[in-house]
């Protein structure tokens, strides 16, 4: 695991030390991951695009926490991109949620 984080960076090295790896930049992060997490709202993440993402690779998993990235990286043929609290089919979703709904009254 190798991590980024613009305000704890250096705390986070001494508390992680035997666990992860702590990147001293994003670019660095991007450049070793296999896959990406974005756990805060923070500017360096939030305005990530899919060429950043990339970083020349064919293919890259996207976790977004907090949805907080462009249409763009979602959209982006070369992302698996996963929206937590969010489902892929909101109106499927829906249907299931009003049937499960329905069938507890009474």
């Amino acid at each position: 695991v190798i991590g980024y984080d613009p305000l704890a960076g250096d705390a986070a090295k001494t508390v992680l030390a035997y666990h992860t790896l702590v990147a001293p930049t994003l670019e660095e992060c991007l450049r070793n991951a296999g896959a990406v997490v974005v756990t805060a709202r923070d500017p360096a993440f939030t305005g990530l695009d899919a060429k950043t993402l990339l970083g020349g690779r064919d293919h890259m998993i996207v976790v977004d926490c907090w949805r907080c990235l462009a249409p763009e990286v979602a959209q982006h043929p070369g992302i698996d991109y996963i929206a937590l609290g969010r489902c892929r089919d909101d109106t499927a979703a829906a249907k299931v949620l009003r049937d499960l709904w329905g069938s507890q009254e009474g």
